[in-house]
């Protein structure tokens, strides 16, 4: 299956020249109500219950508020935590994983049609010569999931993996 130009483009990824002991962490956007109780001199576990101040609406049986996009091979493990850590934060998610969620392979443009936005979480490893190779660009599940969200129009949200030992 051919590339486009933007799809070779994020294939040519490029992992970071520092090397860090943690670099995948995962940003989420808080109120500031939310922010102000974390840096109350309460802290502890009232300051994690005021967290949870994000809700998500409530949506039908088979749609979804996020949608996440892997490579099985390299990012399953990484994609199952961000998910833990949706539930954990924002109430009411209803977040699709493949393990969880899919049904048939074949309607995979079908769950990305009934998600209101597309986590893509690019993962990829150095080969042998010491060159970068994106896994998510290689993956045909992937480039469908891909190329739905652009059809419907659907948010992208660009995840990369930064830390060598996980893909």
């Amino acid at each position: 299956q051919k590339l486009t130009l933007a799809e070779q483009s994020y294939a040519r990824w490029e992992p970071p020249k520092v090397r860090r002991r943690s670099t995948s962490k995962y940003v989420l956007a808080l109120p500031q109500r939310a922010i102000d109780k974390f840096r109350s001199p309460k802290g502890g576990v009232e300051a994690q219950v005021a967290a949870r101040l994000v809700t998500a609406p409530g949506l039908p049986h088979g749609f979804f508020s996020c949608f996440l996009s892997h490579v099985w091979a390299s990012g399953q493990d990484q994609a199952r935590s961000l998910k833990g850590l949706l539930q954990r934060y924002v109430k009411n998610i209803a977040v699709f994983l493949d393990v969880d969620n899919l049904e048939d392979l074949a309607r995979l443009e079908e769950y990305v049609s009934n998600s209101s936005a597309v986590i893509v979480f690019l993962t990829g490893h150095v080969d042998d010569e010491g060159v970068a190779v994106s896994d998510y660009m290689k993956s045909n599940n992937c480039l469908v999931e891909l190329r739905a969200a652009a059809a419907h129009a659907r948010p992208v949200i660009l995840l990369l993996e930064t830390d060598p030992t996980h893909g």
